[in-house]
């Protein structure tokens, strides 16, 4: 529901900023989301359980909690006026020693929901910032929302750590003849 403010002079509803705010931060980076990506080392991947149900030695592993939290969310994209198609990548195609091997359909969502620790919980957010960074230099993407439950509950670092590295300056694209 849009807040709004009577105009007494006008006998009009104008809206509040906050209003407009909110409305266009949606009608630019919300409507727009067709497909959305899920990025977490703990979720089962659909090749996953496939194999699971086939009996299949390279079977995903993880816990119930991390299956219900798969379904929360396919529930939430798939339930809006517009339902999102969704998919489910386990990072584990990515080489931090090396260039980030990141599938090709992941630079083509619309929205990636990324996991900041991808080397389980007692791991760095290394691998999430290397995607960031790759997603950073692709002018066709759109949005990140990462999550994670900090180091010991604490945010603040993973904010801090995310900012530092996203937030270094590259002027190779500035013309020396400027």
């Amino acid at each position: 529901m849009t807040e709004a403010v009577i105009d007494n002079d006008a006998d009009s509803v104008v809206p509040t900023p906050e209003a407009v705010y909110s409305e266009l931060v949606s009608e630019v980076y919300i409507e727009p989301v067709r497909n959305v990506v899920v990025v977490d080392d703990e979720f089962p991947t659909l090749d996953a359980l496939i194999a699971k149900q086939l009996g299949d030695a390279k079977a995903w592993q993880g816990q119930q909690r991390d299956v219900e939290a798969v379904k929360d969310i396919l529930s939430f994209c798939r339930g809006r006026d517009r339902p999102w198609l969704v998919d489910v990548h386990d990072g584990k195609e990515i080489d931090v020693d090396g260039e980030v091997n990141i599938a090709q359909h992941l630079h083509h969502s619309d929205l990636m929901i990324l996991d900041y620790h991808l080397l389980g919980d007692a791991g760095t957010g290394e691998k999430s910032i290397r995607i960031l960074k790759q997603l950073a230099k692709n002018p066709h993407f759109n949005l990140v929302v990462v999550y994670t439950k900090g180091y010991e509950g604490d945010i603040q670092k993973v904010f801090v750590e995310i900012a530092a590295a996203l937030s270094y300056a590259d002027f190779r694209f500035l013309s020396v003849e400027d």
